[in-house]
């Protein structure tokens, strides 16, 4: 079993295991609500018994912990199959970041951050956004996110690969979808959607980032409402046209 960093009972505990049994676990009430999260490589010992060993200590890396008391990072983590590409969210600080595991020699390997924090101010389409939306759909930003399950580039049992990094960062305003550019180590957002009301959104991406499912639970009185949508390919976002549903 796991304990809370801070020996704390109770309160929200997120957890991700991707098939390749790579285990993160977010404590969004760490430090006062800052956040924290925490990744562990799941071993087998034997039929009934597993063991854990943890990938990194989160203490010295930042960027695996909130900026401020009150963001709640970790309080969602969506990750790849391989668990090395890892999306996480705040339900308080209005932002995700993206980190990957990194191999530099066969024994040695550590988390680094993808790209730019993402905020709902952000870069759109290699341009600032004034920024707008409610107070609360910006705080709430990054309170779901979603990623695809095929690893970058492909892997050795996948028949196919990705050729470009996204992700869906949802809030109570809508949902944004963010590529990553390379050449830059920037996020930039390519389409966007806002909620015709219903309150908080919940987001889930394809394994190849092309079609996105979008749960609104409080839409229709309650009775909630579902939405697929798929991301067009360039050619057609060059046209302005950048989702359909």
């Amino acid at each position: 079993s796991l304990n809370h960093p801070e020996g704390k009972e109770g309160g929200k505990v997120t957890v991700q295991l991707a098939a390749s049994g790579a285990l993160h676990v977010g404590y969004p009430s760490f430090d006062s609500d800052r956040g924290m999260v925490r990744s562990f490589s799941v071993k087998t010992v034997s039929i009934n018994l597993r063991s854990l060993k943890e990938r990194f200590d989160s203490s010295p890396y930042s960027f695996l912990q909130g900026r401020s008391q009150g963001d709640r990072f970790g309080s969602v983590i969506d990750t790849d199959l391989s668990g090395d590409f890892v999306t996480i969210g705040t339900d308080g600080g209005g932002y995700a970041r993206v980190i990957r595991y990194v191999v530099d020699t066969p024994s040695k390997g550590e988390f680094r951050p993808v790209g730019n924090e993402i905020r709902l101010v952000d870069l759109d389409v290699g341009v600032k956004e004034s920024g707008n939306g409610s107070s609360s759909s910006v705080s709430d930003f990054g309170s779901s996110v979603a990623t695809g399950r095929l690893p970058y580039k492909g892997c050795i049992t996948c028949e196919s690969q990705l050729d470009d990094r996204r992700v869906v960062v949802g809030s109570s305003g809508g949902f944004r979808v963010y590529q990553f550019v390379e050449e830059e180590n920037l996020w930039y957002q390519i389409a966007k959607h806002e909620s015709p009301g219903g309150g908080m959104v919940e987001v889930s991406m394809s394994p190849n980032t092309v079609h996105l499912g979008v749960g609104t639970p409080g839409a229709e009185d309650g009775r909630g409402r579902l939405e697929v949508y798929k991301i067009l390919d360039h050619e057609e976002m060059k046209k302005n046209e950048t989702m359909q549903t």
